[in-house]
């Protein structure tokens, strides 16, 4: 159980690797930089995995691991002990926003990279070409960008109202 309960996190970990390929025809050798840029950022994000894991085994008991609030549980355990509970509920809420923006830049590399794909899709033909257009300043695909925006948001209204209307329905 706890093996499978790890393997989406480890998918959402190495999900995206490929995305350096989307920038080939700027990179002076990319077949050389390509795969070194795959292993690199492959290192990176094992050590930027482990080492919060690491932290969270090292200062909460294991019965105190009960899912994915651990990071912040232990966050919050190290600087009541270190800082004392006015300056530790500080530097949890600092924490927090911290791990907000890096959830966020997170996900926006991932629509850059993804939308980057799906605009050159379009310019070659394979999508609508509608899709297919520059910014002629910025160079980024801004009407796959919108798209994505507007899909990204009715999946969100669509699930919150699930989780808040339907979900109990569903089950009776």
């Amino acid at each position: 159980a706890g093996f499978l309960a790890v393997v989406p996190l480890a998918i959402f970990a190495f999900v995206g690797f490929e995305l350096q390929a989307n920038a080939s025809e700027e990179m002076v050798n990319p077949q050389k930089d390509i795969p070194v840029s795959v292993w690199r950022s492959g290192v990176f994000a094992t050590i930027a995995y482990i080492l919060p894991v690491l932290g969270v085994l090292f200062v909460l008991p294991l019965d105190k691991i009960d899912g994915l609030d651990a990071f912040i549980n232990a966050s919050d355990v190290a600087y009541q002990d270190v800082w004392g509970s006015a300056f530790g509920g500080f530097l949890l809420q600092v924490t927090v926003a911290l791990l907000l923006l890096v959830l966020a830049t997170s996900g926006a590399s991932w629509m850059i990279g993804s939308d980057r794909t799906q605009a050159v899709a379009a310019f070659d033909g394979t999508f609508f070409p509608f899709f297919g257009r520059f910014h002629s300043g910025l160079g980024t695909p801004v009407r796959v960008n919108v798209l994505s925006g507007v899909v990204a948001s009715i999946f969100c209204v669509v699930a919150t109202l699930i989780a808040t209307n339907g979900g109990e329905s569903a089950n009776a």
